[in-house]
């Protein structure tokens, strides 16, 4: 079910200011979400009501509009949480520090073991990560793109949004995760996008098209979610390793063949909008117009970033001081992607009902619970797969899922 709750806020401002906001009601989000730790439910709902009312107070105040064509929300908020995934990794990287540290001796000296309990070895996994770093961005400079806005996109992508994507799937548990911003838009902030020149524009455009930061089939949550469960279960980390080599040599080819052809058979422009009329074009309408002159306003744009980074300092500091600290800084700074703004109406539901369990009944309520929650994700995805198999069968659209 989706309610389209912008017409019910009406078309006269403030109201009508309101970026995208509908409430999707699912009864397997729900029962997925029961199992979240309930300061990230609250978090992940709270985040995205305050955002909504950042659009409201925007307006009444009169701010010009900031163009993020990557984000979902208000421009100033979509910069807020752009800050919030900088500072994220900053905090991430200096509580990790030690362990970095000590990965990096293994790595670059012969000294001690080189990281055994792992995957990979320390000196594998540094190598190689400094290899592909550079191979891609030999292979952007070949394409292209100038050699320091290639590493500078790399950069960006993989220590930046790649990881607070994988920390919200892998701690948060999300489903799925999507950022709000494209390298473009952070270099956006100092230099406008004309000044990169024609041919980088042409060849990002291709770039990030494929590469994007909307990564739902994002390789490395898939590595932190096996190497949990193989933690759990006591499989050793090493042995996983060719169990995820096996999984890429086989989906990449198998999903390229699907890829092809479906379109060709079913028509593209039956099928899902987004892969096939939406994101295949978007950086080429969005950079041919960078060609022509056009630039994004900037205005408050910095401010912003800074708001963000600020806040989420505040949130990681009071979360490592006092443990009964509720807001989670995950919360906000992914309170404007996708994610958020299709399920936040399920966690909402699932924390209510989750801390009134735990609040009425306790751990031993919430357990006995918990099948009841496990049947709704179960019951929804057999009925959507069930449906869908008919629907390819007789050749006619299947039923809508509320999952977009």
């Amino acid at each position: 079910m989706d309610i389209d709750l912008n017409a019910m806020l009406g078309s006269a401002r403030p109201w009508s200011d309101v970026t995208f906001f509908h409430a999707y009601l699912s009864l397997g989000a729900v029962g997925f979400f029961y199992l979240l730790p309930t300061e990230l439910l609250f978090s992940f709902w709270f985040f995205h009501m305050l955002a909504k009312g950042q659009d409201v107070m925007f307006s009444l105040l009169a701010f010009p509009p900031i163009s993020t064509p990557h984000g979902s929300g208000n421009g100033y908020m979509d910069y807020q949480t752009m800050g919030a995934y900088f500072m994220l990794v900053l905090y991430l990287g200096a509580v990790a520090l030690p362990h970095l540290k000590e990965v990096l001796r293994r790595a670059f000296t012969r000294a001690g073991p080189t990281g055994g309990e792992e995957m990979l070895p320390h000196r594998v996994a540094v190598w190689g990560l400094l290899a592909g770093m550079v191979a891609a961005s030999v292979w952007l400079g070949g394409a292209g793109v100038g050699i320091a806005f290639a590493v500078f996109s790399l950069v960006v992508y993989v220590f930046v949004e790649a990881i607070i994507m994988a920390r919200g799937c892998a701690e948060a548990g999300l489903p799925m995760a999507e950022g709000c911003f494209t390298p473009m838009d952070i270099s956006a902030l100092v230099l406008p996008p004309a000044s990169l020149g024609p041919r980088t524009l042409t060849s990002i455009a291709f770039f990030d098209a494929m590469f994007t930061r909307d990564l739902r089939g994002l390789v490395l949550t898939g590595f932190l979610d096996g190497q949990k469960l193989g933690d759990e279960i006591g499989v050793a980390r090493r042995k996983l390793l060719w169990v995820f080599v096996i999984a890429l040599v086989v989906s990449i080819p198998v999903a390229a063949v699907i890829e092809l052809w479906l379109p060709y058979h079913r028509g593209a422009l039956g099928m899902y909008s987004f892969p096939y009329r939406g994101n295949n074009i978007q950086f080429f309408r969005e950079n041919a117009a960078f060609l022509q002159g056009e630039t994004r306003p900037m205005v408050g744009s910095i401010a912003s970033f800074i708001v963000g980074g600020v806040v989420t300092s505040f949130l990681a500091m009071m979360r490592f001081r006092y443990a009964s600290w509720p807001l989670h800084p995950l919360g906000y700074a992914l309170s404007t992607s996708w994610t958020t703004m299709v399920f936040w109406f399920p966690m909402l539901i699932a924390w209510v009902c989750k801390w009134m369990v735990l609040h009425f009944g306790g751990m031993k309520l919430y357990a006995k619970a918990r099948p009841l929650f496990l049947g709704l994700i179960f019951g929804e995805f057999t009925s959507a797969v069930f449906w869908t198999l008919l629907a390819a069968v007789w050749n006619v659209p299947a039923p809508f899922f509320p999952w977009p």
